[in-house]
């Protein structure tokens, strides 16, 4: 309840799985949504929800209160409880201290230690999930906390906390968790909040929909191997791989030319690039289901199904790491980079068009794909995986000096981003990009872009390169077509409550994704003939890779 686990890479001995446990989430999309210009904003339609799914769930919303002058009992008793409670978390966990300071959130200690230490937290958590009967975790095993003040504030504030109070807000987590795979009544009221309230969603998505986003959500290695079976091929596979080649290359001749780095963190980053492992297509590994589904039994087929997936999760505890293991299935329209492996993954789905096209001209798929191969080796080397080394291991291999340059430059698109305006659909403000909180995707969007462009210079300019017929046009014409087809990736229109959940987002909007990264970049002014000075050709580019 007030906690959350993961089995996952020791960050300082990345061979071996251990037992992680942080902060719980909340109910909100972010944290922000819990300060009050913008908690008042939604206020009233979080009440509504507390009091539906309560009621649906038989709980009675003034829980048994009766005021001081004996009248009737207190109708808002229940809601003013949950949210007192978010929104006392929420104060916490938002005055903790720098939560990406590597020692504030690595602190190992047996889980007995820990338990006993924080019994209300981690203890009852850990008892009440059955994980000292039905894993590998005992007394002796060392867990880490991920920041030791969130536990110490958190365990302070339920020990202050009734019964009755700790009831009530575990009783609304739990069905509010499950809501969308109960009843109508219920799936009504998470839609009318969380869909319309929220994201400004009128419509509920049709049932065929429905049911193929519950299938992939919950099978999604089997739904990834049928989609690859019959989408992808050996030739996009291999086409693919050669775009990942050029654009590692890239990176390789970008370390070597930087002047920046000094040259015992350029031997580092060198190495760490040699080492990056990549998994293209779909998983390998064939999983299996040992239960019995009931077409009749829709709970609890959902219920069988992720008490499959985290008693899978559990038995990883204190094995090797899989290197070979995908975190995302081939039906995705997604890729990522592992900085715990150091590893890029591309499933099968989004190597199609729009991102990849063998039949498209070749700009146009280092413009899309390309640029998201370099967004996802870039993040190897951010703000954050730049704390990572080849093997996976967190350490600091970066000089103090080059490290300074680094947040230095960093520095500079915090501030840029920070300025762009996000507005509504009406053009009215809706506020600005967090500079701090997209570093790191912002960071790999200006990195990636200017990878795949000379990874699409290398290429073209090659014995290998293929122009599909009928596609032929100018070298200046294809430069140009590399940048409006990266834009054309993040382009998008978005209503407002969406929007507004973007702004919490790590990732900017994609019109700021779009200009921030080509404003940075000297090939799309030169591509495009942008005046020096002017808007998307400024006198001051922030560049990192």
């Amino acid at each position: 309840m007030f906690t959350s686990y993961a089995i996952t890479a020791d960050e300082k001995n990345a061979t071996t799985n251990v037992f992680y446990a942080g902060s719980s989430k909340f109910i909100l999309p972010d944290i922000s949504y819990y300060v009050d210009d913008m908690f008042s904003k939604y206020e009233d339609a979080y009440r509504t929800y507390i009091a539906k799914i309560l009621k649906l769930a038989g709980v009675d919303p003034h829980y048994g209160t009766v005021q001081p002058d004996g009248e009737d009992a207190d109708p808002e008793y229940a809601a003013n409880t949950i949210i007192g409670i978010e929104m006392e978390l929420a104060r916490i966990l938002s005055n903790l201290a720098d939560l990406d300071d590597p020692e504030i959130v690595y602190n190992p200690m047996p889980y007995s230690d820990a338990a006993a230490k924080y019994p209300l937290t981690l203890g009852a958590s850990v008892k009440g999930l059955g994980l000292l009967k039905h894993s590998k975790l005992s007394e002796s095993s060392t867990v880490i906390l991920k920041a030791l003040e969130y536990f110490d504030k958190v365990e302070e504030f339920v020990a202050s906390l009734e019964l009755k109070d700790l009831k009530v807000y575990l009783t609304f987590l739990y069905t509010s968790d499950k809501a969308q795979y109960l009843s109508d009544d219920f799936v009504q009221a998470y839609f009318d909040f969380f869909d319309t309230a929220l994201a400004g969603t009128t419509k509920q998505a049709e049932r065929a929909s429905v049911c193929v986003t519950r299938e992939t959500d919950l099978f999604p290695d089997l739904i990834g191997q049928y989609y690859f079976t019959k989408m992808f091929d050996t030739k996009r596979e291999e086409s693919t791989k050669l775009m990942v080649k050029l654009v590692e290359e890239a990176m390789g001749e970008h370390i070597k030319k930087l002047s920046w780095l000094d040259a015992a963190t350029k031997a580092e980053a060198e190495k760490k690039l040699a080492k990056l492992a990549n998994l293209i297509g779909h998983s390998l590994q064939n999983k299996t289901y040992p239960f019995t589904m009931d077409r009749h039994a829709f709970f609890d087929n959902i219920h069988k199904i992720k008490q499959h997936g985290f008693d899978l999760r559990l038995q990883e505890l204190g094995n090797p790491v899989d290197r070979t293991e995908w975190g995302m299935a081939a039906s995705t329209v997604n890729a990522y980079y592992n900085p715990s492996a150091n590893q890029m993954v591309f499933p099968a789905r989004i190597l199609q068009p729009p991102m990849f096209n063998g039949s498209s001209h070749p700009s146009q798929n280092f413009g899309a794909i390309g640029a998201i191969i370099g967004h996802e080796l870039t993040h190897g080397f951010d703000s954050s995986g730049r704390k990572y080394d080849g093997d996976g291991n967190r350490r600091s291999w970066w000089t103090p000096e080059t490290s300074s340059e680094f947040d230095s430059r960093a520095q500079c698109l915090i501030d840029q981003y920070s300025s762009f305006v996000v507005n509504g659909e009406n053009g009215s403000p809706l506020g600005n990009v967090n500079g701090n909180l997209t570093i790191t995707e912002n960071i790999a969007d200006n990195g990636g872009l200017s990878l795949a462009y000379d990874a699409y210079q290398k290429y073209i300019k090659s014995t290998e390169a293929v122009v599909p017929p009928g596609t032929e046009i100018s070298d200046e014409e294809a430069n140009q077509l590399f940048f409006i087809s990266f834009g054309q990736v993040f382009c998008g229109k978005a209503r407002d409550g969406a929007m507004e959940q973007r702004l919490t987002d790590e990732h900017s909007p994609g019109q700021w994704r779009i200009n921030g990264a080509t404003m940075n970049n000297d090939n799309f002014a030169k591509a495009f003939e942008c005046k020096a000075g002017s808007k998307m050709n400024p006198e001051k580019k922030c560049v990192i890779w």
